[in-house]
């Protein structure tokens, strides 16, 4: 799963550079919350196959919908996903927010920031990620 829509997703190259190895099927998964409500069901999916096993993926919901991904994601299968939704690992990246004396934000603001971004809820939880089934690299951003 990226944040980014464009180029390659920060946990994607860790893994590689790490393990160095791209797994056969590989989805790059990208989640969007739009302006509107609701998003009708079939208009919350678009696959698009980038080739040898790679598929870029966006799931789209409602700013009043529960997401729920592996639920979502199903159903790419009945668009030519070759997956198995039992099989699937999700890996996330996870950023560690560092405060320091850089020029730039007040140092109160980025302590409020760091509070509030380690009391939000995790990823995990509001996608509806299997715990079992999630592996989480993490990187450290200074601001």
């Amino acid at each position: 799963m990226t944040a980014q829509p464009r180029g390659t997703p920060p946990a994607l190259a860790h893994n590689l550079r790490y393990n160095k190895i791209l797994h056969e099927h590989v989805i790059v998964l990208s989640v969007f919350t739009g302006q509107t409500p609701y998003v009708a069901a079939k208009d919350q999916l678009s696959v698009e196959k980038l080739g040898n096993g790679v598929y870029d993926i966006r799931i789209r919901y409602g700013f009043m919908q529960d997401p729920n991904v592996p639920e979502t994601l199903n159903r790419a299968r009945s668009m030519g996903v070759e997956m198995d939704p039992e099989d699937t690992i999700y890996f996330l990246g996870r950023e560690t927010i560092i405060v320091t004396e850089r020029p730039g934000m007040a140092m109160w603001r980025e302590r409020l920031f760091v509070l509030m971004s380690r009391n939000s809820v995790r990823a995990t939880a509001y996608f509806r990620l299997p715990l079992e089934r999630v592996v989480e690299l993490g990187v450290q951003v200074e601001l």
